[in-house]
């Protein structure tokens, strides 16, 4: 008898862990130098474009179904050196602690132009409408760069609107988190492979303005074919978690309305479509030319080296 009954609870076991397939991380977040918490930390899995934020207290409890214990995890946050830890043999609860850089991230004064600098992309100072696209999407910007000239980039821009519904009046959230990424360029002139090694969150400060993100902490080389800037939105468990996204049925336009940031577009700016978009076909990610006399309000400095 006690050989099936321990039969039944080593099997009934086995399969509550094969069907939930879920692995639960719980800790904390803090600075390393303070011992303070670092408050709306990133916990993330790039390779599954899967983020969820920490709390106000740094603080963490996730339990998700995409999450293995293979999975290596992110921990990070603007201003502090990005963690990485693979899931399997982490102690629950655990506390992590960041270091911050030696030099904190600056917003970049594009508009001084030192000498040294070449500037790339987008020259509006304002848009002509904006992007709306659902979480977890990508939108790439071809940076022509500058050929032949050593250096490496050194900052990104984005136009961030905050997203509201225009029909129902209501306001977004322009300081709601996205990701900057930088990529290579293909054969055929799509993005190619990330050269960013890093997990790069950033938020908006102010509706309607540019955000200009320093980026020269990764040393990345300026390509000769030039180079994509990248804007994409976290998943959509992110920005639920931390109570910034809704989401509502639009009659006029059959379309879903997000309240995550909205990404700047320009109007007849370049004479090439230099625009593409990140769509999932089955189970691969494919880049898709936006096509049109539209472009993303999205621009980048290079510091030339001497």
């Amino acid at each position: 008898m006690r050989v099936k009954q321990l039969l039944v609870v080593t099997l009934l076991f086995a399969l509550s862990r094969g069907h939930a397939q879920q692995v639960k991380l719980q800790g904390s977040v803090a600075d390393a130098q303070t011992g303070k918490p670092v408050a709306g930390a990133t916990i993330g899995i790039a390779a599954k474009n899967f983020f969820f934020p920490a709390d106000d207290n740094g603080k963490y409890e996730i339990a998700d179904s995409r999450i293995t214990i293979n999975d290596t995890i992110s921990i990070s946050s603007i201003g502090y050196i990005t963690q990485k830890m693979v899931v399997k043999g982490l102690a629950q609860p655990i506390l992590i602690k960041l270091m911050p850089y030696v030099t904190a991230l600056k917003e970049v004064k594009v508009g001084l132009k030192p000498a040294g600098i070449v500037m790339v992309g987008s020259k509006k100072k304002s848009a002509a409408g904006s992007s709306s696209f659902l979480p977890g999407m990508e939108e790439a910007m071809f940076m022509q760069g500058s050929p032949g000239v050593p250096g490496f980039i050194e900052s990104a821009g984005f136009f961030i609107e905050d997203g509201g519904n225009l029909f129902s009046k209501a306001s977004g959230d322009v300081t709601a988190p996205f990701r900057i990424m930088i990529y290579s360029v293909a054969a055929d002139g799509a993005p190619d492979k990330e050269l960013t090694e890093d997990i790069i969150i950033a938020t908006g400060k102010k509706n309607k303005a540019w955000l200009d993100v320093d980026v020269s902490r990764y040393h990345i080389a300026n390509p000769a074919e030039g180079f994509f800037v990248v804007f994409a939105l976290l998943d959509k468990s992110y920005y639920i978690a931390n109570n910034k996204y809704i989401q509502s049925y639009n009659h006029n336009t059959s379309s879903l309305d997000t309240f995550t940031p909205h990404l700047g577009m320009t109007q007849d700016e370049f004479t090439q479509t230099r625009c593409y978009i990140k769509t999932l076909k089955g189970n691969k990610t494919h880049w898709n030319n936006y096509g049109n006399n539209y472009s993303y309000l999205m621009r980048a400095t290079i510091a030339i080296e001497q």
